[in-house]
């Protein structure tokens, strides 16, 4: 009797309804145990919880001379199952409040096992409805669901769903699974997303837009760059003078090989960078052609890959032209055949090396070459050195040699 208040020896020979008679739980049980009936009840004494089992106690004749009860302490059970029932508020506030529509559904079968008002407002179901259906039942794309096993990996790579009324919406799904008495639940969240793929869309357009934009631009300033090169090539023929022929016709080259960059980043579907081994290939095709050399040098192009951004690429092709052209006219002169290699990579800390060398007879020593006068060094120089900042390196030994070295634009 410690836990209901009273030692065993004050209980003995004393009446259950002295002793409490202002617990009204007690004094009702012990009535209804005392009429015959037998019960479970429970009760709480001064902060302890009982679980009591009362049977009525009866003669020979089932007269109804007593009762007995037995009480066991329940304290810490229900103290735990208040504790969880608070906690399952908890979170089903937590459930209830949140904008997403959550829906709770079995992995094995795919039911729906619980849905929030969100869920119920996105779909215009009633939670009575969903309830009864599947995950499957929301698919707006029917021949993925005949095709898929019935459980609930169909409820996440279906994109499309529809909702009561019809209305097909494109959703974002997010998914955690976990065990719930024996059985594997998942929880979905799941985000009507149709005005992000409006959104998306109008991006898309609008940055094609802007592609086919800067693409026409690139290859107006093509045609502007050949429609001077024609001008030029018209003024070449209107004059006997050789000096001034051989002036207009160097203008002329650097003028196509600005209009070559700009002509491959028509063709390409990407702005940001020039392919310079295409470059260096189709410039010395071209050079080639014009100067009538194409069976009299050997050309040797190493194979890379170097992208370069505009900025960078226009002063690169002016300096491959000025080289290249440099070579032909002068470097095999009263000679049947000669060789050009041209190299440009990608070094270390982002630098990139460009090289060319041919086997002709090198510049005469009377040229001043470290100002970089005349042959139109003066201009690789000031291409090198003032435009991409980088350093350059001559060798005439057995031919000529230029190195440039620059760091690349990231």
């Amino acid at each position: 009797m410690d836990k209901l208040g009273r030692r065993p020896g004050e209980a003995v020979g004393r009446s259950i309804f002295d002793m409490y008679a202002d617990n009204k739980q007690i004094v009702s049980d012990t009535h209804r145990a005392l009429s015959g009936e037998t019960f479970s009840s429970v009760t709480e004494v001064e902060d302890i919880v009982f679980e009591s089992r009362y049977s009525p106690l009866k003669d020979e004749q089932g007269s109804v001379t007593g009762a007995i009860g037995v009480a066991v302490d329940i304290t810490e059970r229900k103290n735990a199952e208040k504790s969880m029932y608070e906690s399952e508020e908890k979170y089903r506030k937590l459930f209830e409040m949140e904008s997403d529509a959550l829906a709770l559904m079995k992995v094995e079968t795919g039911n729906m096992l619980d849905v929030n008002v969100s869920f119920i407002k996105l779909y215009g179901y009633t939670k009575e409805e969903i309830l009864c259906m599947k995950n499957t039942d929301f698919s707006a794309e029917p021949d993925k669901t005949k095709k898929s096993v019935q459980n609930v990996e169909n409820f996440i790579p279906l994109r499309y769903h529809k909702k009561k009324n019809g209305t097909v919406f494109p959703v974002e799904i997010t998914t955690n699974m976990f065990e719930h008495q024996g059985s594997n639940v998942l929880l979905a969240a799941v985000r009507d997303i149709t005005d992000r793929k409006i959104i998306e869309k109008q991006i898309t357009e609008s940055l094609r837009e802007k592609e086919v934009l800067l693409g026409e631009i690139h290859h107006r300033v093509k045609n502007n760059f050949e429609i001077i090169s024609s001008l030029l090539n018209i003024s070449s023929m209107a004059t006997q003078n050789q000096e001034i022929q051989n002036l207009l016709l160097s203008s002329r080259t650097r003028i196509h090989s600005m209009a070559m960059i700009h002509s491959q980043l028509y063709q390409s579907d990407r702005f940001d960078r020039i392919d310079m081994a295409r470059h260096i290939g189709e410039l010395t095709e071209h050079l080639l052609l014009l100067y009538g050399m194409q069976n009299k040098v050997d050309l040797v192009i190493e194979p890379s890959e170097v992208y370069l951004s505009l900025s960078q690429a226009i002063p690169c092709a002016l300096i491959l032209n000025e080289l290249i052209t440099n070579s032909l006219k002068h470097a095999f002169v009263d000679r049947k055949h000669g060789k050009i290699q041209i190299s440009i990579h990608n070094s270390d800390n982002n630098t990139v090396l460009l090289r060319m060398r041919d086997d002709g007879r090198g510049i005469p020593d009377e040229v001043d070459v470290k100002p970089a006068g005349g042959l139109g060094l003066e201009l690789v120089k000031h291409l090198s050195v003032g435009q991409l900042k980088g350093k350059m390196q001559f060798n005439n030994n057995d031919g000529t040699e230029i190195c440039i070295e620059f760091k690349r634009l990231k």
